[in-house]
């Protein structure tokens, strides 16, 4: 069971764990290289000692022993095959299946400086005396390079492509110093003479153009092959005898210095971060190994001859923002978790959040670490501090969310927008072995104040713009912003919430929040509309019920590639409100705002979209839908009304030939302005097509004349005929045939 202890406590202080831990061998031989493959990690170094850890997390133990007088100078882990190479030419193999030592003669009593394989077949040893040796046969014979050049103390080697490498060598004078380039896969090099730094003792091909030298006193780049070499030593203050060199790619890279001193670019040496591993005079560092700027393992000798970085697990307090008065839950992230690592407690010392904000509890929701490997907790709090501690039987070893934290916003003055830091004053998991690095959190209380939406302590009708504007999708609001727009206590944004605004600012209700905005019923509707060449066409949409109408908000869409936006035109009762439009890509999203019930008529539309046909619809009809639809605080309506336009013209024929006559009922019908009245005629000859009013008079001729066999349409349009009554009749006369039917317009 989860338990809080409350304890009277004092501030604590917690000696951050170090980034750089060092280790005492046993027995403490000098290393001189090591080499990771994966986790498994092995260093060498005087005596033929071999140290080895299973994990970059674990400490170094002694895996072999030589002779006093052997020595070991590099170390190369390559898939099953550990190769080591030391003075007077000894060279060792360990095969990880086999699990067998073997020792190679080369035929050389030189000192061995180095070994690189590039591939399990291929690979390299070099050494004082012009000393290089190549395998391409996994290490079962090594062919050695004949120099007749001078005597070379070669004392590293780089592989950048199969055919190009570099080699470092010892100065040959106090004046000169030189590297050894290949491009024909090492059978044969030729000396570069670069910038004197003395020798050039570890060298690094991340690619075939650039290429990196530790020399003494100096290092060198070039980005051209070997061609020329800039100096980067004055970016490296107190740079001189590198213990080693790498980088991984063209751009970044590591260096570390004998004296401790470790310094890591990501920019190809522009800019340089450095670190100290030990304190001066503690140590000497000779090898190195690293993949990345983060996880690198240094061996040497002194007090001590290991050393591993450990990079900083990270925990995090987000930053959040509450409303003052309201309790807000802050998630507390672990992150950059390494690989192997085990948590199985934690302790954080928080302080200086009181008195603007008052601690609640912890939180450890479903989801983060501590539900998920059922931790305990504890926590013990004073007046500005907070001591929290949890652990488990089972350890979290991953990132997440630790667990949250619970705090109620108590700012001195709530009318004031405030903000405070929880900064931890510790923190650190198991036995603070572990480097562990903080980043405090920020709580921004904000203030209610209703109406208030553009933050200015002044509530105006710009105000009241801003949410139709936000509404319509024109602008964004942050979440401060969000709730002071928010007044007519229903948790929504609306256009109600903009009427209410204004209705404030005018007078007419004495104070924001103001509820119980009023209940509107209807439910729109839209026709069928007909276009015409050179017309523009418009798109009405009606309501049933048209009371209460303070707000309308909304959408249609359209066929964009057939039409283009005109216009939206709201009914004429709407003159004094606030209205945003914002048309996208074949979407309108509207915004109207009234302060007072708006007198709408059923029979009278609420709006009218207004598009221009681009001639380019695939088919005679498209659709217009009304998308979306709120009216006043109501439910929205998702796909609330449809129309069709149909593309005509006044008269259309059709080529096939009908067997009776026939006259249809006009669509649509009710119609306002336009509808279409179709008929059918099975031989030529004279027709009359005529409307009627209610007392049997003609009031207009639609067409009177000889007309081909076939199927015909003829448009209908209130305007241009001045139709006036509501409920019409047409009558269809042809030869001996007769025929009527009732169309109404909607007015």
């Amino acid at each position: 069971m989860k338990k809080f202890l409350l304890l009277f406590a004092f501030i604590s202080f917690a000696i951050l764990p170090q980034i750089w831990q060092g280790q005492t061998l046993n027995p403490p031989y000098r290393l001189n290289d090591v080499d990771f493959q994966t986790d498994v990690g092995m260093a060498v170094g005087e005596g033929g000692a071999v140290f080895m850890k299973n994990s970059y997390l674990q400490p170094w133990t002694l895996f072999r022993t030589g002779s006093p007088s052997d020595w070991l100078n590099a170390i190369d882990m390559h898939g099953i095959d550990v190769w080591m190479v030391g003075e007077n030419g000894m060279v060792l193999r360990w095969d990880f299946s086999s699990q067998v030592w073997t020792q190679r003669q080369l035929n050389t009593s030189e000192n061995l400086q180095d070994v690189l394989f590039v591939s399990p077949e291929i690979g390299y040893i070099v050494g004082f005396g012009s000393t290089v040796f190549k395998t391409t046969d996994a290490g079962q014979t090594w062919v050695k390079t004949n120099f007749n050049l001078n005597n070379y103390g070669i004392t590293s080697i780089a592989v950048a492509t199969d055919l190009i490498g570099i080699l470092g060598s010892t100065a040959p004078s106090a004046t000169e110093s030189q590297v050894l380039i290949t491009t024909n896969g090492g059978l044969g090099y030729f000396p570069i003479t670069v910038p004197y730094v003395g020798g050039i003792y570890h060298v690094s091909a991340p690619s075939a153009q650039v290429l990196y030298a530790a020399g003494e006193f100096g290092l060198l780049k070039s980005t051209n092959g070997g061609v020329s070499w800039l100096n980067l030593t004055p970016n490296l203050p107190g740079y001189a005898y590198p213990g080693d060199m790498f980088f991984y790619d063209n751009l970044k890279g590591v260096v570390v210095l004998n004296s401790g001193i470790i310094y890591k670019t990501s920019n190809g040496g522009l800019s340089w971060d450095s670190e100290t591993i030990f304190d001066v005079g503690t140590g000497t560092a000779l090898g190195m190994f690293t993949n990345d700027l983060e996880n690198i393992s240094v061996v040497g000798y002194g007090a001590k001859q290991a050393w591993t970085r450990y990079p900083p697990i990270e925990l995090t307090l987000d930053s959040v923002a509450v409303f003052a008065g309201d309790t807000v839950k802050i998630p507390l992230r672990v992150s950059k978790v390494p690989a192997g690592y085990h948590g199985f407690s934690a302790q954080i010392y928080l302080n200086n959040f009181s008195p603007k904000l008052q601690f609640i509890g912890v939180k450890p929701e479903a989801g983060t670490l501590m539900a998920a490997h059922n931790w305990s907790f504890y926590t013990n709090q004073t007046a500005e501090n907070l001591r929290f501690i949890s652990y488990g039987s089972e350890p979290f070893s991953t990132n997440g969310i630790l667990c949250y934290l619970q705090f109620k916003a108590t700012p001195p003055d709530p009318t004031k927008r405030d903000s405070v830091f929880i900064r931890f004053d510790s923190a650190y998991f198991n036995t603070n072995n572990y480097p562990v690095i903080t980043n405090k959190g920020k709580v921004m209380i904000k203030t209610r104040f209703p109406g208030d939406v553009d933050l200015n302590g002044v509530v105006q009708a710009f105000d009241a713009s801003m949410v139709l504007r936000y509404l319509v999708g024109a602008i964004t609001l942050d979440p401060e912003q969000l709730g002071n727009a928010e007044v007519t206590n229903n948790t929504t944004i609306t256009a109600a919430d903009a009427s209410t605004i204004a209705q404030y600012v005018a007078g007419l209700i004495p104070s924001l929040p103001w509820g119980n905005f009023p209940d509107a019923m209807g439910t729109p509707q839209m026709v069928d509309v007909n276009y015409q060449p050179g017309q523009v066409i418009e798109v009405p949409v009606y309501l049933n019920e048209t009371d209460n109408i303070y707000t309308l908000e909304g959408k249609i869409s359209y066929d964009v590639s057939a039409f283009q936006f005109e216009g939206l035109q709201f009914n004429s009762q709407f003159s004094g409100a606030m209205r945003e439009i914002n048309p996208v890509d074949g979407e309108v999203n509207f915004a109207i705002a009234a302060l007072q019930e708006t007198n709408l008529s059923p029979n009278q539309p609420v709006m009218k979209l207004r598009l221009s046909y681009l001639g380019s619809l695939n088919g005679n009809s498209s659709t217009v839908t009304l998308s979306k639809l709120r009216l006043n605080e109501g439910t929205e309506l998702i796909n609330a009304a449809q129309s069709q336009i149909l593309i005509v013209t006044d008269v259309k024929e059709n080529l096939q030939i009908p067997i009776e006559y026939g006259l249809d009922q006009n669509f649509p019908n009710p119609f306002n302005p336009s509808t279409i009245v179709r008929f059918a005629i099975p031989e030529a000859g004279y027709v009359s097509l005529n409307l009627y009013d209610l007392q049997g008079e003609v009031i207009a001729e639609l067409h009177s004349g000889d007309l081909a066999a076939g199927y015909h349409y003829i448009t209908v349009d209130a305007t241009k005929l001045r139709l006036s009554s509501e409920c019409i009749s047409y009558k269809l006369t042809s030869n001996n045939f007769t025929a009527t039917k009732k169309l109404v317009l909607m007015k």
